[in-house]
């Protein structure tokens, strides 16, 4: 098979330099262990500054909380009620100082917002049982009130952007509140007075219910913003933050990494000469046969206009250059061209293999060098993977022949 002269293609601008943003998504997964998973760090990061917000509004309610024994002490001067509500609202004043202590000084993760929203769910509980020590049935004024505290603990737990916290809160205050009515029976039938449990624990778990599908109404209008409209992949911005968080793994295990990036073979001329409905058909084949060749872990991405980076951990260069032909044989030719004048246009795709830490030490220069390396596919006669060793582009043809 005779090659093709080696034709010069300008670079695109904006290639040849990557930067990185502050947003992430996982790759896709069944609903059922998508809801399990550990938030993307976008949503980490909103839930950090929603932990604060947290932290701050329970250290200022329970600082309050000291004016109604205050209060209770000047009503009924001598009463039992006072030492022990005065008590008790110290005690969550500090275990509050303390949490947002905590808060400030330390990187969020989402296993701190489990911790502070049982905290809060503890605090509600702990309150209910004082009333109740003191007297107050369940459908008391001040066990009402109380009780209350419970819905801004499940509202709480929204603002982590965790679904995972939201269904523990709402489990633990079900908990919580059914071990205060068995306590409160067992303690005498008039401290149940007016607390029908039923309707109460049914308000709790709806709470929980609302508070989780926010949540998770959150991630899917994420997950939409983060794909790519024509192709499914994933967009640029997802993929730069994803690769900086690989490669932090790769190098702390000590375990390979590679990236391939691909490029549809003289796209603008395709587009000139079949339009850009068959254009857009071609990346959608080339997208199409990146998802039939990657497997699960590997993260794909749509990186320009015709532009697309598989991220491979744990593989070797050799294997991703292997990988990067399997791509490109498998990428089927499209119908092009207007009614009565259709025809079968073959589309050919060129890519560059990169790994860590042959070359470099961060993702970002290794993908800059996966992108050398496909324009130097480019320019050794397309339709062709150009990896850390150079291809012998001759013995590709001839494999293809």
């Amino acid at each position: 098979m005779t090659m093709p002269q080696p034709v010069s293609e300008p670079r695109r601008p904006g290639t040849g330099r990557f930067t990185r943003p502050s947003m992430a998504f996982p790759v896709k997964v069944s609903r059922w262990r998508e809801f399990w998973r550990r938030p993307v760090p976008s949503l980490v990061a909103a839930g950090a500054g929603g932990e604060v917000w947290v932290a701050r509004a329970r250290l200022v309610t329970t600082v309050l909380a000291v004016v109604f024994p205050v209060i209770e002490s000047l009503r009924r001067p001598g009463s039992r009620a006072v030492p022990v509500g005065l008590l008790g609202v110290m005690v969550g004043v500090a275990v509050s100082l303390l949490a947002y202590g905590v808060v400030r000084r330390r990187t969020y993760q989402p296993g701190l917002g489990f911790i502070t929203s049982l905290l809060d769910v503890i605090l509600v509980s702990g309150v209910l049982a004082v009333l109740l020590v003191l007297g107050q049935p369940l459908g008391g004024a001040g066990v009402v009130v109380a009780f209350s505290l419970y819905f801004l603990a499940i509202a709480a737990s929204a603002l982590r952007f965790d679904a995972r916290i939201c269904v523990a809160t709402g489990a633990a205050a079900v908990i919580a509140y059914t071990g205060i009515m068995i306590a409160a029976r067992a303690a005498g039938p008039e401290l149940v007075a007016g607390g029908a449990p039923a309707p109460r624990l049914a308000l709790l778990a709806g709470a929980a219910l609302l508070a989780t599908m926010l949540v998770w109404q959150t991630r899917e209008l994420q997950s939409l913003s983060a794909r790519d409209k024509l192709t499914g992949l994933l967009n640029r911005d997802i993929f730069d933050d994803l690769l900086h968080d690989a490669t932090l793994r790769a190098r702390r295990y000590g375990r390979p990494l590679s990236i391939l990036m691909l490029d549809v073979d003289e796209f603008k001329h395709f587009n000139d000469t079949w339009g850009h409905a068959a254009g857009d058909e071609a990346l959608k084949a080339v997208a199409a046969a990146i998802k039939q060749s990657v497997r699960q872990g590997e993260i794909v991405a749509r990186y320009g206009g015709d532009e697309f980076v598989v991220l491979l951990p744990e593989t070797r260069p050799d294997t991703a250059v292997s990988r990067g032909d399997k791509i490109r044989l498998r990428v089927p030719p499209i119908v092009a061209g207007g009614r009565g004048r259709e025809q079968t246009v073959p589309v050919t795709i060129s890519g560059g293999v990169a790994s860590l830490p042959a070359d470099g030490i961060d993702g970002f220069e290794v993908l800059n060098q996966a992108d050398m390396r496909l324009y130097d596919a480019k320019h050794a006669g397309r339709n062709a993977v150009v990896g850390p060793t150079a291809v012998d582009v001759s013995s590709v043809a001839q494999a293809e022949g």
